[in-house]
């Protein structure tokens, strides 16, 4: 999705914040795939952010369809 790869510079840049704004704009305008929540969802862990955190992680855990392993998982760190 657009601002896709400015959000994941941000993320490697360890600006946490930043990235977390970034990803929750790609969510916000419809486009989000599977790797924006679970990139938001490292931000939010980063930031010890952690009912947000389990949120995007049940999010994964039920729409990550395509990859099983993302899925499973998401649903063990989430718990």
């Amino acid at each position: 999705p657009e601002g896709y790869a400015a959000a994941v510079e941000l993320f490697k840049q360890r600006k946490f914040p930043q990235a977390q704004k970034e990803f929750e704009k790609i969510i916000q305008s419809g486009t989000a795939d599977v790797n924006t929540h679970l990139c938001l969802a490292h931000c939010f862990l980063q930031q010890k952010i952690y009912t947000k955190a389990i949120k995007e992680f049940d999010w994964l855990a039920k729409y990550a369809k395509n990859s099983m392993t993302l899925q499973k998982n998401s649903e063990h760190t989430a718990r």
